[in-house]
């Protein structure tokens, strides 16, 4: 529960919701070019695997960190930490289910379909109008 649902939530309204939407509103532009929005994802990718040091170990850092970036574009991209959410949870799913329970693949897959639908189920009531949940809703 903690790692396929709780840790994708937290950690993307943090990560992707805040750093990155703080980090965003640098304005760096080089030869013409604004790349605020490249530098916010590389430095909320680098904190993303930083963050991870304790729980993770070291030869996965920097594909963490490589997932925290992408997870930023998917972010900007898409306007919404939905996608990131699940693409997290799918994340953590296949190395929990893999990595360290070896389950097979209905097993995995079972996991990831709960964790998606556990999700859905404690985040979409929050997206209705009136709430207001930095990151969570596209901006207008």
């Amino acid at each position: 529960m903690f790692v396929c649902v709780i840790a994708p939530i937290v950690e993307e309204f943090f990560f992707r919701g805040f750093i990155f939407g703080a980090l965003r509103q640098m304005r760096i532009v080089v030869a013409g070019r604004e790349l605020g929005t490249w530098v916010a994802a590389i430095i909320t990718g680098i904190l993303f695997g930083l963050a991870h040091t304790g729980s993770a170990s070291a030869q996965y850092l920097v594909p963490l960190g490589f997932l925290g970036f992408v997870l930023c574009l998917v972010r900007w991209r898409t306007r919404s930490l939905y996608p990131c959410m699940a693409l997290h949870s799918i994340n953590n799913s296949l190395a929990l289910g893999i990595g360290q329970l070896h389950w097979n693949a209905a097993e995995i897959i079972g996991l990831v379909v709960a964790s998606l639908l556990v999700i859905g189920s404690l985040t979409l009531p929050l997206s209705g109008r009136g709430v207001a949940i930095p990151g969570l809703r596209p901006a207008p």
